[in-house]
């Protein structure tokens, strides 16, 4: 069995693997709940780390799903949001405000609040935004045009200051704006709002709870950090507005991460994402869309340069509009029980007769999967 091809069924004459290095850029394993995508998904990682050690990143939203591949790969860390969720997992904790190394405040404080205004929703002036974070790095002592890099003297600020400090100014009945905005800008109580909604925690109690410890500066974890070695983050405390703006820093912090790796011409790491089609939402039309669009493809650049694979696991194919199956070279495809999800498939596996029969009748574990250039095959995924 050659090194460098990935098996989903036990091999047997005449049954071809998935070269490992056709996973760099993007892979969609899709399926309807149930179906067995994380079992592929698993296997992939699982056979990715046996062949060439290739370290791994999974975003799962529930819980000890991926967990297991610790009883085959030693040193994987299992990061969890769930207290008590078992044995030899730690504590997921992540500053949103920290930089990775060598990127530039202003920078960082942009990309952080364009996230923030998509994940908040509504006609709020990105801008705004981007001022108020900005005034926190400056009260930490840090210049927008300054690199971040780790320095215990000046520590990087959190979303819990920026928070403080609202109510502070509020209590102090400092003026309803911050200096230098026009009166149509949001007030101090409506971003108080946004930040709450986004945060996912109580309006009376916003420094009491789970979500509090979450973000603290202490213990942090890095993007660069994780993509040095097998990983799996539970994150199944976050959802909604929460979910969709952590996971916009974090593929930001991995595309800052990746664009200071070098080149590669093979396949050198993987990252997961579990219920992508919760979270990666078809663009609407118009400039968000637009937006949407440059952020996949930059994604994309940087994810081909540096040798990594993201690959998505979707449960509703016809929530992505079609320039994202145009980007991705692996499609994987289990059973699906919506006639619209399987139409949205058909085109892109390549051979629509038998992606129609076999996607309402496959048994769990069969998929299909469409490499460039080759026939679509169904086969069988072994745990």
């Amino acid at each position: 069995m050659e090194k460098n091809a990935i098996y989903l069924e036990r091999t047997e004459t005449g049954v071809p693997g998935i070269p490992l290095d056709s996973l760099r850029g993007r892979t969609v394993v899709a399926g309807s709940y149930g179906a067995g995508k994380t079992t592929t998904i698993r296997k992939i990682l699982w056979e990715a780390y046996r062949c060439r050690r290739l370290p791994f990143v999974v975003l799962e939203w529930g819980q000890g799903e991926y967990a297991r591949l610790a009883e085959r790969i030693p040193g994987l860390r299992v990061y969890s949001t769930v207290p008590g969720a078992g044995p030899g997992r730690l504590p997921f904790r992540f500053n949103p405000l920290q930089p990775e190394p060598g990127v530039r405040i202003g920078e960082h404080a942009a990309a952080a609040a364009q996230i923030l205004a998509g994940a908040a929703g509504g006609d709020r002036p990105v801008s705004f935004y981007r001022e108020m974070l900005l005034q926190q790095y400056r009260q930490a002592g840090w210049a927008s045009t300054q690199k971040a890099c780790q320095d215990p003297a000046c520590p990087f600020p959190t979303l819990w200051d920026v928070l403080r400090r609202l109510d502070g100014e509020l209590q102090r009945g400092g003026g309803p704006y911050p200096a230098g905005f026009r009166p149509e800008t949001p007030d101090r109580q409506t971003l108080r709002r946004d930040l709450l909604a986004v945060l996912a925690i109580e309006w009376e109690h916003p420094y009491e709870g789970r979500p509090m410890q979450y973000f603290e500066a202490a213990g942090t974890l890095s993007a660069g950090d994780l993509l040095s070695g097998p990983a799996v983050l539970e994150l199944g405390a976050f959802y909604g507005k929460a979910a969709d703006f952590l996971l916009g820093i974090l593929r930001f912090r991995f595309q800052c991460a990746l664009a200071r790796l070098p080149e590669a011409e093979r396949l050198e790491r993987l990252l997961v994402l579990e219920d992508a089609d919760w979270h990666v939402k078809k663009p609407s039309p118009g400039e968000a869309g637009e937006r949407r669009e440059e952020t996949w493809e930059r994604e994309q650049e940087a994810c081909r340069r540096s040798g990594t694979g993201w690959i998505f696991s979707v449960e509703h194919p016809a929530e992505f509009p079609a320039s994202f199956w145009e980007g991705t070279e692996v499609r994987i495809a289990h059973a699906l029980i919506s006639g619209r999800d399987r139409a949205a498939l058909e085109p892109v596996l390549g051979r629509p007769a038998l992606a129609c029969r076999t996607s309402q009748d496959m048994q769990p574990g069969r998929c299909l999967v469409s490499l460039p250039g080759e026939e679509t095959r169904l086969l069988r995924v072994s745990g």
